[in-house]
């Protein structure tokens, strides 16, 4: 597994980590839609709360992802869009986490 799929989270977001990853995954399965119908205004605010709560959970890749989908968003370039949603689902399907 590639070091950044670990990631280290504070023992006190163990009950909400779970549920922030299945959203995430939910959003997920939207996204094709989203850009077939060039809904670029749902995917600008969805990354860009990417952006900013991936690393309020301690999962600082979510962030990074977020901040270039926003970036492909607001460009309108949806393969780009695609391929940034599919490199988070991948890295959701493997990531590990380590609650301290």
């Amino acid at each position: 597994m590639a070091e950044q799929n670990r990631v280290i989270i504070d023992a006190d977001y163990r009950d909400l980590v779970p549920g922030y990853i299945r959203s995430r995954k939910t959003e997920l399965e939207t996204i094709e839609d989203r850009v077939n119908e060039k809904d670029f205004t749902y995917l600008k605010r969805l990354s860009h709360d990417w952006h900013g709560t991936g690393e309020s959970y301690c999962i600082p890749f979510i962030s990074e992802i977020g901040k270039k989908m926003n970036r492909a968003a607001n460009a309108g370039d949806g393969d780009a869009v695609l391929a940034l949603a599919g490199r988070l689902s991948a890295y959701l399907e493997t990531i590990e986490i380590r609650y301290e």
